[in-house]
């Protein structure tokens, strides 16, 4: 199986709000808009956020029509997240929010099947009607995709997303699992694919806004070792 990851920006910045019920960093949200939106009334509404608002854009995510806005100085959450609902080309808006991993157990030693589906195989988020996150019971089912791909020819593409992945492992080179985007040249300095990323021949470190997404916490390769469906102790030297 192959995959590609792209680091997760973890934020430092905390600020608990009794009303969204979640972490989030002060004074930014995230707006989506509508897949009806064209490109005119997506640039129509950036602009009007920004005069009406007193919103200032930091940045926009051209292929998911999402764009991320730092809030005037005196802005109440509510009440700009509010009036930005209003518009008819907006999908959802919300803050910032802030998320932060679990540890799936101690490094050095392997988890059994059944803490392995506990702690990779049973989480999940849901919003509910109040805004507030809550962890659900959603079974990934790892035991029947990795029996259906070990015996088909069309091996997908995984995204992981997370604190990287040690592309150098032996299990990954020796499987030959790490994906490569075939869209560019490495190490020629130029974004050959178009898609804002220069040399992402393995992915994106979001966090280093660079091309290298060499795991330094360990966790993105073992989530990385599940989806390849490793049956050993993926952090043990060799």
């Amino acid at each position: 199986m192959q995959f590609v990851r792209t680091s997760l920006l973890l934020v430092i910045l905390v600020l608990s709000t009794p009303s969204w019920g979640q972490e989030y960093v002060p004074n930014e949200v995230i707006v989506k808009m509508k897949r009806s939106a064209d490109s005119s009334s997506t640039h129509k509404f950036v602009g009007k956020v920004a005069i009406n608002n007193k919103m200032a854009l930091k940045q926009s995510w051209g292929r998911l029509n999402m764009h991320h806005f730092k809030l005037g100085k005196g802005q109440n959450m509510d009440q700009t997240l509010n009036e930005i609902l209003l518009d008819p080309d907006v999908e959802f808006a919300e803050p910032n929010y802030i998320f932060r991993k679990q540890s799936a157990g101690i490094e050095g030693q392997p988890l059994s099947f059944s803490q392995l589906e506990d702690s990779m195989g049973q989480e999940g988020f849901n919003i509910n009607n109040s805004n507030t996150f809550n962890q659900t019971t959603a079974n990934i089912r790892a035991s029947e995709a990795w029996g259906i791909l070990s015996s088909s020819q069309n091996r997908p593409i995984v995204a992981v997303i997370d604190s990287g992945v040690d592309y150098t492992h032996y299990v990954f080179v020796d499987s030959g699992a790490i994906w490569e985007n075939p869209g560019e040249i490495p190490s020629n300095g130029i974004d050959d694919d178009g898609n804002g990323y220069i040399d992402d021949v393995r992915g994106w470190n979001f966090v280093s806004q660079n091309n290298d997404p060499m795991d330094d916490d360990n966790h993105g390769t073992h989530v990385a070792g599940v989806v390849l469906g490793i049956t050993q102790n993926i952090l043990k030297p060799q």
